[in-house]
């Protein structure tokens, strides 16, 4: 073969692996579109995608996922960034897996006047959905500075509430089972609710299982209650004048069934406030009432000296149909007024700490 003969021969290969390079971006971008242009009661796209390939990694840009039917205001999912590559070590290990990192994620669930304008993303197998996206088994998945709202614009006022700042971590999602022969998923989690007060989740699951067995603990502590008002005005039509409350929640499923409880602590609470309610705001006289009534009640079972109006709801059932204990709602009330005041603490399942 002669040299010239060489050279044009190289020069083809590189003028087409050139336009494959510029090709494969538009070609990935409409592939990802036509994937996720139907997803049961939603659908998504993305606006392009860019390669690396020496690092086995994509980055997608400007992902959406909307609802398609009802008047949803916002979609379920917007991300203006996603990061999906392979990781090496694994690789050399003889395993193709992945990562996945979320840059400044949105998700606005939704509570609609009809089941065609409620968002809550049920009904889709989100984890198959996302690993469609990438050719590897995902084992990691990060978010970056995410945010969560849940919204209602039909009441009034409207409720806009947001987790900010979402800082999580779910790790070891492939299909690997423990030395007990389970496969345990782990997600760890931060966040920012209503201002600056800290959330703080942790759970675990099979991510190959239907979520029938998993653990989740959840703590949200010193929430400035007046930032609750467009919520609490919406749906019990109250006013919370001042105060701080602290929500803990553990809840373990086991073959479906559900056990565990919430208990929401509200620390130095005022419902009815003669300047704001009835000088400013003008209340009506039924609303002052009610307000007044919540009050006296709050009044009346808190925890004199820590002035906290507390509970511990058990939760029970199956998963689809959990069960709250009413009754141990109203025990849990008097106990923590007249026995010993509840503290925003993780009980590990028996109580110990209250």
């Amino acid at each position: 073969m002669s040299r010239r003969r060489l050279l044009i021969g190289l020069g083809a290969i590189i003028a087409t692996a050139t336009i494959v390079r510029l090709m494969l971006p538009h070609w990935l971008t409409d592939t990802l579109n036509r994937r996720m242009a139907a997803m049961g009661d939603y659908r998504g796209q993305v606006a392009d995608v860019d390669l690396s390939l020496y690092r086995g990694a994509y980055r997608i840009h400007g992902m959406r996922i909307e609802k398609r039917s009802g008047e949803v205001p916002e979609p379920l999912l917007a991300v203006p960034q996603l990061d999906l590559s392979i990781r090496w070590r694994e690789l050399f290990a003889g395993a193709l897996v992945g990562e996945a990192v979320f840059h400044s994620p949105r998700v606005n669930f939704v509570d609609g006047r009809s089941p065609s304008e409620d968002q809550a993303g049920r009904g889709v197998d989100w984890r198959a959905r996302l690993e469609e996206l990438f050719p590897a088994r995902l084992d990691r998945v990060v978010i970056h500075d995410g945010t969560v709202a849940f919204l209602n614009p039909f009441t009034t006022p409207a409720v806009e509430l947001h987790a900010l700042d979402v800082e999580a971590v779910a790790s070891n999602l492939t299909n690997v089972r423990d030395a007990d022969g389970r496969r345990v998923a782990d997600v760890e989690a931060q966040a920012r609710i209503l201002g600056d007060a800290p959330l703080e989740l942790s759970a675990r699951f099979d991510p190959f299982g239907r979520f029938e067995d998993f653990s989740l603990d959840l703590r949200v502590q010193q929430v400035s209650l007046p930032r609750l008002n467009d919520l609490t005005r919406a749906y019990v039509g109250l006013d919370l004048s001042r105060g701080s409350g602290d929500l803990v929640l553990e809840l373990d499923a086991a073959d479906g069934r559900l056990s565990g409880y919430a208990k929401p602590l509200l620390n130095d609470l005022e419902i009815l406030d003669w300047e704001q309610d009835v000088e400013r705001d003008r209340d009506n006289p039924l609303r002052l009432l009610w307000e007044g009534l919540g009050e006296a009640l709050s009044e009346l079972f808190s925890n004199q000296p820590k002035d906290r109006f507390a509970t511990r709801i058990p939760i029970e059932g199956r998963i689809d149909e959990p069960d709250t204990g009413a009754l141990d709602a109203v025990i849990g009330i008097l106990r923590n007024a007249f026995v010993r005041a509840y503290e925003a603490h993780f009980e590990g399942g028996d109580g110990s700490s209250d």
